[in-house]
């Protein structure tokens, strides 16, 4: 049988290790973020390249083989 100062003991050690795992969530969303930041701004350079690209393309001396 338990005694109460065990029951709290492992009361505690409990409360600790679920803040541990708090921690843990919260630390891999926030890298989670991170790096959904880094895709989406590789994103928007990926777009604005293609978009470059495509404007030149579409210019008429391009079309015609030469360079701009």
């Amino acid at each position: 049988m338990e005694t109460d100062t065990e029951t709290r003991l492992y009361g505690l050690i409990e409360d600790a290790h679920k803040a541990l795992e708090t921690v843990k969530r919260e630390k891999a969303t926030r890298e989670a973020g991170r790096a959904f930041a880094l895709v989406a701004t590789k994103l928007d350079e990926a777009r604005l390249w293609l978009g470059e690209a495509l404007d030149i393309a579409s210019m008429p001396e391009v079309a015609d083989g030469e360079r701009p």
